[in-house]
């Protein structure tokens, strides 16, 4: 019986799935994302709100936030444009009717210079005709750990 359901399951939602991803331009779920962290380079906090779901949750280096922690954390007083450009490259995308999964890696360069390298996934979700971000997930690259002897 278990496996007459899912067989089931994938006979309902792969074509579905499959029928979805023809409809969707990885290149439009690529500039969403790249328009996203532009706008958290320059801390551009009304583009960000617009482009996050209500139910947002960021996920970064271990710490989570909500949508309205991160703008709280955003808007503090004192907090200035960091001015940080991303080079993004992306890695897998998956596309199942209305949401979608992109990974990759991304390099921030501060005004400093010095580059901040990481990963990170993000879940979209169409909203009508655009994606919204309904959950990142960065890390930070961290030197290997070193086995105690």
């Amino acid at each position: 019986m278990r496996y007459l359901m899912a067989a089931l399951l994938v006979a309902v939602c792969v074509p579905t799935a499959v029928a979805q991803i023809g409809f969707v331009s990885e290149k439009d779920l690529q500039a969403t994302v790249e328009k996203y962290v532009a706008a958290f380079g320059k801390l551009d906090i009304a583009t960000m709100d617009r482009m996050e779901t209500d139910d947002f949750i960021l996920v970064q280096d271990g710490g989570v936030a909500t949508k309205a922690q991160q703008m709280a954390s955003l808007k503090a007083p004192g907090r200035k444009p960091h001015n940080v450009k991303f080079v993004v490259s992306f890695g897998e995308a998956w596309v199942v009717a209305d949401s979608a999964v992109l990974t990759g890696t991304m390099t921030g360069i501060g005004e400093d210079g010095k580059p901040e390298k990481g990963a990170f996934t993000h879940l979209l979700r169409r909203s009508g005709t655009e994606w919204r971000i309904q959950h990142s997930h960065y890390s930070t690259e961290r030197a290997p750990a070193v086995a105690a002897k």
